[in-house]
């Protein structure tokens, strides 16, 4: 049973970062779980920390652009433009409503689904961009440093074998075998199954 949660009222602000951050590059994310971990990365991975730090500083910058580009009123070259901030606040709007009647805080997987929408609106928010010279160089320089990072990201990672699936490998071998979830983790007690 739910019941209102004034507690979850001041969320809004969390629910717009993460909302704004899925069509983000949330760099951090991939290093690990808290800043000490995604130190002792870099450090084992030296050839990353320079176009970490660049993703960084971009990802950080990704949703506050979008956010002060939400309140421009002119100057975008689709006329649709105004429909589309207006269904964005309605999305981010209709999400935080949604966790005024749960126990639950608004993690962001728990609002995943609304990823389409910040895509859209992250993608309406990029026909702002100049077409000069040294913005398409910018995007080639980022979008070039993505894909670099991704994948010598995913080569660390396998070399080290730090995969969530790596380090639990037998136990998930003994769940699937035995075919006993609880071998894994117990279900919350106020699961439904």
């Amino acid at each position: 049973m739910s019941s209102f949660r004034i507690d979850h009222f001041l969320n809004i602000f969390t629910i717009l970062a993460r909302f704004l951050s899925f069509s983000s590059f949330e760099m951090p994310r991939f290093l690990g779980d808290h800043t000490p971990q995604r130190i002792a990365f870099l450090l084992r991975a030296p050839w990353l920390l320079l176009p970490a730090l660049f993703l960084l500083v971009v990802g950080w910058l990704q949703p506050l652009a979008q956010l002060v580009l939400w309140f421009k009123k002119k100057g975008h070259p689709q006329k649709d433009w105004k429909v589309i901030k207006t269904m964005t606040l309605g999305v981010v709007l209709l999400v935080w409503i949604s966790f005024w009647f749960t126990f639950r805080g608004p993690d962001a997987h728990r609002f995943y689904s609304v990823f389409p929408f910040a895509m859209v609106y992250f993608l309406y928010c990029c026909g702002f961009m100049p077409q000069t010279p040294k913005w398409i160089m910018f995007t080639k320089i980022f979008m070039v440093t993505a894909i670099f990072f991704q994948v010598f990201f995913a080569i660390q990672n396998g070399v080290e074998g730090s995969s969530n699936y790596a380090r639990d490998k037998d136990n998930i071998q003994k769940a699937i075998i035995a075919k006993d979830y609880s071998l894994l983790g117990q279900r919350r007690a106020y699961s439904l199954y």
